[in-house]
């Protein structure tokens, strides 16, 4: 686990490119933890613990922010959208799709 005195074993600030766009999440935010649940389920290709990651977050009534911070939400936002510009116009290598991977593993 990393943190702002520690980092961890993958910091992605060490990694990350100068203009390559990053987004945050805090302890303190209560989504926060529910949103890495889910983020590891679906890289690792398990769907069902990512949809009941998904249910527990909407369950949880600490997490909706009716009054919150709208122009957070939207900096969010463009943030995924850059996140998705620059991906596709650099050239970075993209990973082998497992699919691909897995064909290549049976060849």
């Amino acid at each position: 686990m990393g943190t702002k005195n520690n980092p961890g074993v993958y910091d992605c600030y060490e990694k990350a490119d100068p203009d390559e766009p990053i987004f945050t999440l805090r302890g303190k935010d209560v989504s926060a933890p529910y949103l890495v649940e889910i983020w590891t389920a679906v890289r690792r290709g398990l769907y069902r613990p990512a949809a009941e990651a998904l249910e527990k977050l909407f369950s949880d009534p600490r997490v909706i922010e009716l009054n919150g911070e709208c122009e957070k939400f939207d900096e969010a936002l463009a943030v995924a959208n850059e996140m998705r510009e620059w991906r596709t116009t650099l050239d970075h290598r993209l990973p082998i799709p497992v699919e691909q991977q897995l064909s290549q593993t049976h060849e």
